[in-house]
């Protein structure tokens, strides 16, 4: 367990909740190539903010996400339904969020109407859920577990 008050650990988590703040901004105002970078950017922050070590590589954040999401499902099942309701399985989500990151740095082979817009609303719901499945849990825990 670590305590979120540890200042790099909370930095972290506070970078991931504004994250998804300012990916429904960015949604809102239609703002694709922005909201695509705060997909990823929550993911990542995410990510650091509840491992052991600083994750830098994008596979090992991808797995690191998905072994997460695992422990966190066990406390919410909306968590499982959200996303087996808009992606195949976490592998889905998290290859899709790389997409996204990928596609803040330039690469506009992506259609927009057709895989960047739906998919970032779908991201949106279920980032929005993790983040409201962890206040839930620090509220009533204090404190989460660390993955590595």
């Amino acid at each position: 367990m670590f305590d979120p008050r540890q200042p790099k650990r909370s930095n972290y988590l506070k970078r991931f909740r504004e994250h998804i703040e300012a990916l429904r901004k960015h949604l809102d105002e239609g703002d694709y190539v922005q909201a695509a970078e705060k997909v990823w950017g929550a993911l990542s922050s995410f990510v650091n903010a509840y491992s052991y070590l600083e994750i830098k590589a994008m596979g090992e954040k991808k797995q690191t996400f998905a072994e997460f999401f695992q422990q966190l499902s066990i406390y919410n099942k909306d968590l499982r339904v959200i996303l087996n309701s808009n992606f195949r399985n976490i592998d889905d989500f998290t290859t899709k969020a790389a997409l996204f990151h990928v596609y803040f740095y330039g690469e506009r082979e992506l259609s927009l109407e057709e895989f960047i817009k739906p998919n970032l609303e779908k991201a949106y719901k279920l980032l929005k859920e993790v983040k409201d499945t962890l206040e839930s849990l620090m509220g009533s825990r204090g404190n989460i577990p660390v993955i590595r």
